[in-house]
């Protein structure tokens, strides 16, 4: 017998046996939806995690910090930028001054932490402006800050805030007292973090108060190569060397322990579905087992029996898989729009919960058919070894 009569044959069960199919193939899609849903989720939540730390810049950056142990020792200042600077291959160099800091607005003050940096530094740390614009190097009273302070000043929105000038003073240690620094400050971008008060100023407004020493300096490499190179000769100078791909490495480690967990969640369900069509197909080998009897007395060999009931399993069990992706994406639409939804209500950000590679799909598609073979496997074995004079004489 052919194979695509074989096809034929076992697809006839659509007509045949009409409901107990479809519950079947509803079974697996419901099973394989729920393992593609929260695997998507899974991935979904590592890509938004990673685009809010990286861009392409910040992938090949180093922080370089003096270990507590060495900072009587070591210091992080000009001289050591110019080293630093002299390492071949390095593209890009931004140091950062972190100072306790005092922000006025009229009679308005608040304590908040003052990054200061030059424009380069945004794009080496990975920073996203959410509204307005970072400053060049050849502004001095802009600042960039975070919406933790508009919540802190109670403003609704940044326009309110970028409408006034602000005050800023900074604590110098060396001589335990507020300075003010000179003029007021314009507001010209929004950075969206609401768990830290933070504001981000050029170099130039504290040139006047020698401050000598940074808090961190970042560096951009030209390549990968290049990056494992200058790591390796700032630590010889004794500083501490870290990379936005560590923290990477280790994110992808808990996001895989996340996505395995959350798969395994979903084959609990699958399990469920497969006990259902093992069984429904142990049922369609004993309603068919006069037909078996009788299509091997007149000629059919085990090989085709054993295809026929085997081609059934992998027929219902494709059609699950596709209406699992089918049920896993309009899930994941629905959860997207409804989370959304409640995120414009509470005046959040849109974002994109779930994410599914495209090789996933295929994979999802190789596993309904794996899933297929297996719990159709026995019967159709079990198919292939009747004897006709026995299934002749079933009732």
């Amino acid at each position: 017998m052919r194979l695509i009569n074989i096809i034929w044959l076992s697809g006839r069960v659509f007509i045949t046996h009409k409901l107990r199919t479809l519950l079947t193939i509803s079974g697996i899609s419901v099973g394989m939806g729920t393992i593609f849903v929260l695997v998507s989720l899974g991935y979904g939540l590592q890509n938004l995690v990673y685009n809010r730390i990286t861009n392409k810049e910040s992938l090949l950056t180093l922080e370089i910090t003096v270990p507590e142990e060495s900072q009587k020792i070591i210091k992080l200042d000009k001289q050591s930028l110019t080293k630093i600077k002299e390492i071949p291959n390095v593209e890009k160099l931004s140091p950062l001054i972190l100072l306790s800091s005092q922000m006025n607005i009229g009679e308005l003050n608040s304590e908040v932490s003052l990054n200061v940096v030059d424009s380069s530094y945004f794009d080496l740390e990975g920073i996203k402006i959410q509204t307005g614009r970072k400053f060049n190097s050849e502004e001095n009273n802009t600042i960039v800050i975070s919406s933790a302070i508009l919540k802190m000043f109670n403003f609704k929105n940044f326009k309110d805030l970028s409408e006034i000038k602000v005050g800023l003073s900074i604590f110098k240690t060396e001589e335990e007292k507020m300075i003010d620094l000179p003029g007021k400050f314009e507001i010209i971008g929004l950075i969206n973090d609401e768990s830290s008060n933070y504001i981000y100023a050029p170099l130039s407004c504290i040139e006047n108060l020698k401050i000598d020493n940074f808090t961190s300096i970042k560096i951009k490499a030209k390549n990968n190569e290049s990056l494992k190179t200058a790591r390796s000769e700032i630590e010889k100078m004794g500083f501490n060397v870290s990379a936005i791909s560590d923290t990477l490495e280790e994110m992808d480690i808990i996001f895989k322990t996340i996505q395995i967990i959350l798969g395994i969640f979903g084959l609990v369900a699958l399990i469920v579905a497969c006990i259902g069509m093992f069984n429904t197909m142990t049922i369609s080998l004993l309603e068919r087992f006069r037909d078996v009897g009788i299509m091997k007395a007149i000629g059919a060999s085990d090989r085709v029996i054993q295809k026929f009931f085997l081609i059934e399993s992998l027929i219902i069990s494709a059609c699950g898989g596709i209406g699992g992706i089918i049920i896993g994406f309009l899930t994941e639409k629905l959860l997207n729009s409804a989370f959304n939804f409640l995120a414009n209500l509470l005046g959040g950000e849109a974002i994109d919960l779930f994410y599914t590679p495209s090789w996933f799909i295929f994979i999802i598609l190789i596993f309904s058919l794996l899933v297929g073979f297996i719990t159709g496997f026995y019967p159709s074995k079990r198919a292939a070894k009747i004897n006709p004079l026995d299934a002749l004489r079933y009732e």
